[in-house]
């Protein structure tokens, strides 16, 4: 038997415990509103402008991006029938990959009761979304929910027509240092929730510049 897979590829990664506090340490000093250039109905989404912030932040993502990559390579040489060792079909002389893959765009929310993103897409190539601070309430009222769907406080992919026997949308209620990457053009949202807490996410997006 085989099992067939086609469409965006998503991938959950879990980052470690002191990078995810050091994160959210520093995203609570950012001052820039930038609202102005995201699609969420959220009061509070700050840029990152130090550049001290996005050199340490790209460094600690720089493996999971590396792995993403890899793995979306591989997969894809599996698929198109093409030998592994075939580097016709990668990166120019071997490139190394963190060399290409440039984090261009770093924010942070920060998510109260009634928030909310809509369905909406990035530019660039790929796309994340960190979950550095998850208060236990989000997940309990998810589990307690009534509604028929997701639930309050999910990160939701949404891909191609809906139909009924297809599978077009994945939903996650997350937890603190999960770590989102995938292609920047995927639609997403995320649905809001009752709780009176600050949920705090950083997203941003990488350019990924295979020649």
């Amino acid at each position: 038997m085989e099992e067939i897979y086609f469409g965006p590829f998503v991938k959950k990664y879990k980052v470690e415990e002191d990078f995810r506090l050091e994160m959210l340490d520093r995203g609570k000093s950012t001052t820039k509103d930038w609202r102005e250039s995201l699609a969420g109905h959220i009061d509070v989404e700050n840029q990152f402008t130090k550049q001290e912030d996005i050199i340490f932040f790209s460094k600690g993502i720089t493996p999971y991006l590396i792995d993403y990559v890899e793995h979306y390579n591989r997969d894809y040489k599996d698929w198109a029938n093409v030998p592994r060792s075939d580097t016709k079909h990668t990166w120019k002389n071997k490139q190394n990959l963190k060399d290409v893959l440039k984090v261009e765009q770093l924010w942070i929310n920060f998510m109260k009761a009634g928030d909310f993103n809509p369905p909406h897409f990035h530019n660039q190539d790929l796309s994340f979304v960190f979950f550095v601070d998850v208060p236990k309430e989000i997940k309990i009222e998810n589990e307690n929910s009534p509604y028929n769907d997701y639930g309050p406080g999910c990160l939701i992919f949404s891909y191609g027509e809906h139909e009924e026997k297809y599978i077009t949308t994945r939903g996650f209620i997350p937890s603190n240092g999960d770590f989102f990457i995938f292609p920047a053009p995927l639609k997403h949202m995320v649905s809001p929730f009752k709780s009176n807490v600050i949920r705090v996410t950083i997203a941003g997006n990488v350019s990924w510049n295979l020649q």
